[in-house]
């Protein structure tokens, strides 16, 4: 029975006697403001086979000096708070190894006079002292928006020029080289071996000025994200060299900076920002006092807690030159804890969190010094993450010096990258399609297989093949000299129509790997497969197989399915228990035709039927709500749940418009804290006028 004064709280809860029932129909409405928060994001730490993480750091002495000796038994990682052993670690110096190459971008800022010849001299002094190396430099120079003014290029008198035509104060040979970088570069989005570069440059400049239109964003702040979103698909690591005359952050939303965080760690993009205004002797005594202080405290701690964004330096900050110190003395109370550092010293923070220094350009040669040394020498150590790391989610990570005297820089954590599709050897695929011919499918890897059916994707009917494997099913094996696990499954799909023609392939070798230490979690985890289609509305047979690759057992099924037309009018689609809710990564975001996503990611589907109470304080659902334009009528949606077959509640749930792809994307979440064990059915009824649609779902709470 549902009490009378029941209604939606705030937040979108709706509170009952029974049980509570939370309602995101925003999935609809903010998928366009997702998209451009984290569109095309790649994972800030590298990856290599499996699921190995490698990070790169700088380790200097309390002189500031680099470390050139260091070995893996002397740094301590941290991911996500779990120790994690060093299974590779290696020094990469710039000059002395062939074909390396970094990717620099110089951004300079509106600069007085003075302080633009600091930012000259201090530009050409990096190119200086990076004459030997292979590192390719990008101009670029920030008004309205973003100006380019050097595409990537090594050649260092080519990026004089275009330095000399940032920083020299007539305005007629900044607009010469910015005419003439931009006309190449709208030519070379045409074709040619360079297309690619010229388009993401290309759309980094579009992206600035759009973002520079909103009144809340400074086109410095909007320059800063742009660059940092352009990288995101380039490998390799890279630095972001800022010049300007600070960072007036109350021009600026926090939320914008905490994003420039989040957009360079995806990237792998260290910040680096020169303080361009003329600094006195007297002054500069100071700051290089304030760095000393600060170098005796440093200890490299940059762990933060999951989810946060960029924080106050807990041990210290950059070392050498002429080094802010942001924990020391009235430094330290520039920053705001209910800001995460933000609001104060935005610089500072940004820079810290991204494995950047902030410094100030009053001695071009000291005050390049960090980032000269740090884009030609440093170390990178590999690692295999915790197995509970989940994919597209922020991971803090810290690297700790065992050795006395030794600071640590690194940033703040990374992205965990999705794991790469591999597709099946054509010996194995053949191997298990011929499963299918024997007189009784094996069974002997237990899995759960399924299609889901959505509206209309332009071009038919969009569905979704979902494979599911507990891998409790699944053999694991170690590997003593990495003190870690791996599980491998072969997954093969088949969509035949009436006539058993083929109409959909897919096929995938799937792998777990992790610690050690984790095998037992990760034995508790599932393992899925999906893959989304379009095909015309009709009657089909969907024959899917597994095979656990270390033990070879295998397990195959066939059944009937049902395509039916896309959806005209009123109507909803079938309705699916959320396992979890995978964030954006990589070019998925810019995947609109995926049918299982909404604003706040991937929808990972849970087949099983069922959800544990102890585990999971909500069952999540997720469906489209697909309203009839052509109709006046303001349509209503509500909830029946039945428990056992009884009724026990209706509870109506809210409507937004739908998206411009005429659905809305729709996530239930449905409170189990006073819900007893046993069998559920929620019924979702959509009414619009004369009309009706129903769609339900069962599950059983354990």
């Amino acid at each position: 029975m549902v009490r009378k004064d029941s209604k939606i709280r705030a937040g979108g809860v709706i509170t009952l006697a029974a049980f509570s029932l939370a309602l995101f129909p925003a999935c609809r409405a903010v998928v366009g403001q997702a998209a451009r928060q984290s569109a095309g994001a790649s994972a800030a730490a590298s990856t290599s086979a499996g699921s190995t993480v490698s990070v790169d750091f700088v380790a200097r002495d309390k002189k500031g000096e680099r470390i050139t000796d260091l070995k893996a038994e002397d740094i301590e990682i941290l991911d996500g708070g779990a120790r994690v052993q060093v299974s590779e670690m290696r020094r990469v110096a710039g000059a002395a190894a062939p074909g390396h190459s970094e990717d620099v971008v110089l951004l300079f800022d509106q600069l007085e006079p003075g302080n633009a010849k600091n930012a000259h001299d201090a530009a050409f002094e990096i190119l200086k002292a990076t004459v030997e190396s292979d590192i390719i430099f990008t101009v670029l120079k920030v008004d309205t928006r973003l100006h380019l003014l050097q595409a990537p290029v090594a050649d260092r008198e080519t990026v004089k020029r275009a330095i000399i035509a940032a920083t020299t104060g007539k305005p007629e040979e900044y607009r010469a080289q910015n005419a003439g970088a931009e006309g190449a570069l709208t030519d070379g989005t045409k074709g040619g071996p360079g297309q690619e570069t010229a388009q993401a440059l290309y759309a980094m400049l579009l992206d600035s000025q759009t973002a520079a239109s909103d009144p809340h964003i400074t086109p410095s702040i909007a320059g800063l994200s742009a660059v940092c979103r352009a990288k995101q698909k380039a490998p390799g690591r890279k630095a972001l060299v800022y010049f300007s005359q600070g960072l007036d952050w109350n021009l600026s939303a926090p939320e914008s900076l905490r994003s420039i965080v989040e957009l360079a760690n995806r990237s792998r993009v260290s910040i680096y920002s020169l303080d361009a205004h003329v600094v006195d002797t007297q002054t500069a005594n100071e700051l290089q006092a304030t760095a000393a202080i600060a170098r005796q405290s440093a200890a490299g701690n940059t762990g933060i807690s999951a989810g946060a964004g960029p924080q106050v330096p807990d041990a210290g900050s950059r070392t050498g030159g002429a080094l802010l110190g942001t924990i020391v003395g009235e430094q330290s109370s520039r920053f705001e804890q209910n800001d995460l550092g933000l609001q104060k010293a935005p610089l500072e923070a940004i820079c810290f969190r991204t494995g950047g220094g902030h410094e100030v350009a009053g001695n071009a040669r000291k005050s390049t010094r960090l980032i000269v040394d740090d884009l030609t020498s440093y170390y990178v150590a590999s690692y295999i993450p915790p197995s509970q790391a989940e994919e597209g989610r922020f991971r803090p990570a810290s690297i700790k010096s065992q050795r006395p005297g030794i600071a640590v820089s690194v940033r703040a954590g990374y992205y965990v990258p999705l794991r790469a599709v591999r597709p099946l050897e054509a010996a194995l695929e053949s191997r298990l399609l011929k499963t299918f011919e024997a007189p009784k499918l094996p069974e002997d890897l237990k899995f759960r297989s399924g299609l889901l059916r959505y509206g209309d994707a332009g071009s038919g009917a969009m569905n979704a093949v979902v494979m599911e494997a507990p891998l409790n099913e699944v053999e694991f094996r170690t590997d003593d000299a990495t003190k870690s696990y791996v599980a491998r499954l072969a997954v093969v799909a088949l969509l035949k129509d009436k006539t058993g023609a083929v109409v959909e392939k897919f096929n995938e070798d799937v792998s777990r790997q992790g610690p050690a230490q984790d095998m037992d979690q990760a034995k508790r985890d599932v393992a899925v497969v999906k893959r989304y289609f379009t095909v015309a509305p009709g009657q089909y047979v969907l024959e899917t197989v597994m095979m656990d690759q270390q033990s070879g057992k295998v397990g195959s099924r066939h059944q009937d399915v049902v395509v039916l037309a896309p959806p005209t009018g009123l109507s909803l689609s079938d309705i699916v228990l959320v396992r979890k809710m995978n964030p954006f990564s990589g070019d998925e975001d810019t995947d609109r035709s995926d049918p299982l996503r909404c604003a706040e990611g991937r929808v990972v589907p849970n087949l099983s039927g069922r959800v544990s109470k102890a585990a999971q304080p909500t069952v999540a659902l997720f469906l489209h709500v697909y309203l009839d334009r052509s109709s006046s009528e303001k349509p209503s949606l509500k909830a029946e749940v039945r428990r056992a077959g009884g009724l026990i509640a209706t509870v109506p749930m809210p409507l937004g418009e739908g998206t411009s792809q005429g659905f809305i994307p729709y996530i239930a979440q449905l409170g189990t804290t006073a819900l007893d064990p046993g069998w559920y059915t929620l019924t979702l009824i959509l009414e619009q006028g004369t009309r009706h649609a129903s769609q339900s779902v069962s599950f059983t709470l354990e």
